[in-house]
């Protein structure tokens, strides 16, 4: 059982982590970066993941006696989710009109969501410990968390690709090859398992992709504004 369990989880593992990765390499248009990766290396990335639903569950089976008799009404969680979304318009609405000022109500929202999220989870946890055949709700329940994981996936990648095509925000370092004397830079993508950098340089027309050891290259530093 338990053998069949890890398993299930190494290879939903797997799928997410290239799912990502897919997408993340695809919206920096090199999507053949992927190939660089080997399978223990795809899995391990999945890791946080493995860890939230082991502590997730064990969380609900210690706390199920605690919780299972607290009031819980949709009202409330209606009424949590709409200051949520209300903090949310706010915190976009001054990151994208404001430029003097650096906007933390998304914390609000992280907390609304937070709190939705455990209620919800409560009620959820609630009617499978009451449902007679429990195999079945919890497969059901799984099956949903595993659908929300993967959907997550692709747009975390997706999201961070174009964070860091972002000009303004761009969290690609320079470097430069240490066998060139020209001072060309390139900009550092990711890196990759062996020791590698996979490197790109914007030729105008075309994108130039490299991958070196991570030896010969040399990390310019930030400059401080």
């Amino acid at each position: 059982m338990a053998a069949s369990a890890v398993s299930v989880l190494t290879a939903f593992g797997y799928i997410i982590s290239y799912r990502y990765l897919s997408a993340f390499y695809r919206g920096l248009g090199a999507e053949w970066a992927i190939d660089l990766y080997p399978p223990t290396q795809i899995i391990q990335i999945s890791a946080p993941v493995a860890i939230f639903l082991i502590g997730f569950s064990f969380t609900v089976w210690n706390l199920y006696p605690q919780i299972s008799k607290a009031p819980i009404s949709a009202a409330q969680i209606f009424i949590t989710t709409v200051v949520g979304v209300i903090a949310f318009c706010i915190h976009l609405a001054v990151e994208k009109y404001s430029t003097r000022y650096v906007s933390y109500i998304w914390i609000v929202t992280a907390i609304a969501g937070g709190i939705a999220a455990l209620m919800i989870a409560t009620k959820v946890v609630r009617h499978l410990f009451a449902s007679r055949n429990k195999v079945t709700a919890a497969t059901y329940l799984l099956l949903l968390l595993g659908y929300g994981f993967f959907h997550f996936a692709e747009t975390a990648g997706t999201r961070n690709a174009r964070r860091a095509l972002d000009e303004n925000g761009s969290s690609l370092r320079e470097v430069r090859l240490t066998s060139d004397k020209s001072g060309e830079c390139y900009q550092l993508v990711a890196i990759v398992p062996y020791e590698r950098a996979l490197l790109r340089l914007d030729r105008g027309t075309s994108m130039e992709y490299r991958v070196l050891p991570i030896s010969d290259i040399i990390i310019k530093a930030r400059t401080k504004n």
